[in-house]
């Protein structure tokens, strides 16, 4: 089982780092600090299709709002994620090169770091949880991407 990471750094192609090791897509990332403020967890049907038109920060906070966030936190990753310089989407890719399911994305901005963690709930629900990004939370989203990965064979 490997991780493959797109990175899209403005003004740059996309870069893929690929990696068995989950420290080698975190040090490939331009990591500064994590955004300060809460986790939000918003299910992907509700927050989705509303993020496909947003195009601005405010249409972000306004899509987060929708899908149930709190003002202030959507404020905060609104900022983030519509401010960011680089962004990482990482994926598991078995041994006969299937995805795995779902992807963690890390979000790179002045305003600091985000990183939004798909989950499946028990009633089958799909959801992201968006937080704070640091090195350990995106190594342990990535381990629960493999474990997934590992429970779908």
């Amino acid at each position: 089982m490997m991780f493959e990471m797109r990175v899209l750094a403005l003004g740059e192609p996309v870069r893929l780092v690929e990696s068995v090791e989950i420290d080698g897509l975190v040090m490939a990332l331009p990591l500064s600090k994590p955004i300060v403020g809460r986790s939000v967890r918003v299910r992907e049907d509700e927050l989705l299709p509303r993020l496909e038109t947003a195009s601005d920060a405010a249409a972000i906070r306004s899509a987060l709002c929708s899908a149930g966030a709190d003002l202030c936190d959507a404020h905060v990753f609104a900022a983030a994620l519509g401010g960011a310089t680089t962004t990482g989407e990482i994926v598991v890719v078995d041994e006969e090169q299937r995805l795995g399911p779902g992807a963690v994305a890390v979000f790179c901005s002045r305003r600091g770091d985000a990183v939004s963690i798909p989950s499946v709930a028990a009633d089958g629900g799909r959801w992201f949880t968006l937080a704070p990004a640091t090195p350990r939370r995106i190594a342990l989203a990535c381990a629960d991407l493999a474990q997934r990965r590992r429970a779908v064979r």
